[in-house]
C-alpha cells in the first residue's frame, strides 16, 4: 500500500518535471522544479523493506513540505515556479500530500504494533532495565501528529 502510493506520487511528480522541462527554457530559474527533482530522487532510492529507510522517507516528506510551502506562498521567485505550480494543479497534486500522510500513518502504526508485540514478550526485569527505551516507545505510541510521530521514531533507540 505504501509503495503503491509512493509510486503514484513519483509518477505525478515525474510528469510535472517532464512537462516543465519541455515548457521552460534550460536556463530558467526556479526553486520548485529543483526541489521536485530532489524529491523524486529521494523516492527513487527508498527501500520499503528496510526499516532504516524511514529517515529517507522523512527527508522526502521534508522535500514535499518545502515544495508545498513555496507553491503556497503565491509570491513566486520566478516565472518557472509559477509554471511548475500550474502543472501541479493540472495534475491534481493537492491530493497527493494526503495520500502520503495516510500511508505514512499506516506504516507508523505497523511499526508500533510490531515493537509493541516484541516488547510484550519482555520480563518485568527486562522492562525495568530498559525503562528509557520503554518511555521512548510510549511517547511514540501516544503521539497523534504523524510528523511528530515520525520524528520520535527517527530519534528513538527502539528500531
Amino acid at each position: 500500500m505504501v509503495t503503491d502510493a509512493m509510486e503514484q506520487l513519483r509518477k505525478v511528480f515525474q510528469l510535472v518535471i517532464d512537462e516543465a522541462e519541455l515548457i521552460l527554457p534550460p536556463d530558467s530559474k526556479g526553486n520548485i522544479l529543483k526541489e521536485l527533482k530532489e524529491l523524486v530522487a529521494a523516492l527513487d532510492t527508498l527501500d520499503f523493506d528496510d526499516s532504516f529507510e524511514l529517515n529517507r522517507l522523512e527527508d522526502a516528506l521534508e522535500e514535499l513540505e518545502s515544495i508545498i510551502s513555496i507553491a503556497g506562498s503565491k509570491e513566486f521567485e520566478s516565472e518557472a515556479d509559477e509554471v511548475v505550480v500550474q502543472l501541479f494543479m493540472q495534475h491534481g497534486v493537492e491530493d497527493l500530500e494526503q495520500i502520503l500522510e495516510k500511508n505514512l500513518e499506516t506504516t507508523l502504526k505497523t511499526v508500533e504494533q510490531k515493537v509493541e508485540k516484541y516488547m510484550s514478550t519482555w520480563s518485568d526485569s527486562r522492562l525495568a532495565r530498559n525503562s528509557d527505551l520503554v518511555r521512548q516507545f510510549n511517547d511514540f505510541k501516544n503521539e497523534k501528529d504523524v510528523y511528530e510521530k515520525l520524528d520520535k521514531l527517527s530519534n528513538s533507540d527502539f528500531i
